[in-house]
């Protein structure tokens, strides 16, 4: 486990150099809002999708993810929300 940790850690470490060499893209957001999940710092993964969704608001996926962390929190009625927006722009 602490590997797969270790891995996370090298990942985040990678996408933001990505982004700080102006590789400024939804998707970056994306990845680094996963590997945050993944480690269980929802919080920090939820404002990393939010700054996907402000490159690009029809970013299905941070949407998708959002919902996912707030099941994580226990939010359900957010969860329930960001569900909604995932469904209208997935299609």
């Amino acid at each position: 486990i602490s590997q797969a940790k270790s891995c996370i850690d090298e990942a985040i470490t990678e996408y933001q150099r990505a982004l700080e060499s102006y590789l400024d893209s939804p998707e970056i957001y994306q990845k680094i809002g996963v590997a945050l999940y993944h480690k269980n710092e929802i919080d920090k993964a939820i404002s990393y999708f939010e700054m996907a969704i402000e490159k690009n608001d029809k970013y299905s996926d941070a949407y998708y993810m959002i919902a996912e962390c707030y099941i994580k929190k226990a939010r359900v009625a957010d969860a329930i929300e960001y569900a909604k927006h995932f469904k209208n722009v997935a299609h």
